[in-house]
């Protein structure tokens, strides 16, 4: 009986501890980006796009049948490093993304 007199008590809008905790957490405030970061967000939006068409280039490059293994192995290791900073770009993008506008 005193299972339906929670439940009860819970319909009737007095949360419990627990519930009021969770409810807080989400009606916490999210900073705005500071002017640097707003910059810096704008920034890499750019350098995101620029990022991705030469990562297209070298995927035509790669995948091309070039002959040079030199140059192949040229375009791998740029490919690879360009993958990781696109990673680290992207990430950056989120966390500042998540931060409300100025």
């Amino acid at each position: 009986m005193s299972e339906k007199k929670s439940a009860s008590a819970n319909k009737t809008g007095t949360a419990s501890k627990d519930e009021k905790s969770i409810e807080s957490g989400k009606t916490e405030q999210v900073r705005k980006r500071t002017f640097k970061e707003q910059k810096e967000f704008d920034e890499l939006e750019n350098q995101i796009f620029e990022a991705e068409e030469r990562k297209e280039e070298l995927e035509g490059f790669l995948s091309g049948g070039e002959s040079n293994h030199e140059k192949l192995a040229e375009y791998g290791k740029e490919y690879a490093s360009l993958q990781e900073n696109l990673e680290k770009m992207y990430s950056r993008w989120e966390e500042l993304g998540v931060l409300r506008p100025m």
